[in-house]
């Protein structure tokens, strides 16, 4: 349900579709946790997800995939926060970027990294927690925009999910 106090920053119709990733995420993560290790292929890329990261959902990943893939450049940093398999990452490296992917599990920067090194981007691609990401990212690089705030019940307690908009 969503926070009754926050306000979103983006147009309505643009919370819906953030809202609607989430949820389409959600719940093929139910549906697939009980499968544990899970091969996902898109984009080329030969992903390994153990169960305790959500694997992209199929839709989502293409969509975002391709956005990742046409502003990609050579050179650039790329900060992959929340990467969860680090698909994203991965794409950005293989495009010759510099990839930092960050996540609070640590099974999920295990998998990125692994990814990354299985899909031939290791030397681009660094992963780890938030405190890595804080060592190694300036400040100044990101300007964070909350467009969503969503509270879950997961495992009996409640969650709280804030989803960001990440610009230069």
């Amino acid at each position: 349900m969503p926070d009754p106090q926050h306000v979103p920053h983006l147009p309505q119709e643009e919370t819906d579709l953030i809202r609607a990733w989430h949820e389409l995420g959600y719940e093929t993560a139910r549906q697939e946790v009980a499968s544990g290790e899970r091969l996902v292929r898109c984009l080329g890329l030969d992903l390994i997800v153990p169960p305790e990261v959500l694997a992209p959902a199929p839709v989502v990943a293409e969509v975002l995939g391709r956005s990742v893939l046409s502003e990609a450049k050579r050179g650039r940093k790329v900060r992959d926060l929340g990467t969860g398999c680090g698909i994203n990452g991965t794409l950005a490296a293989g495009r010759g970027c510099d990839v930092l992917a960050v996540d609070i599990n640590p099974h999920a920067v295990a998998a990125a990294a692994t990814d990354a090194v299985r899909n031939g981007v290791g030397e681009r691609f660094r992963a780890g927690d938030l405190a890595t990401a804080r060592s190694l990212m300036d400040r100044s690089e990101l300007r964070r925009t909350v467009v969503d705030r969503l509270k879950r019940e997961r495992d009996g307690r409640l969650v709280e999910y804030i989803a960001y908009r990440l610009s230069r």
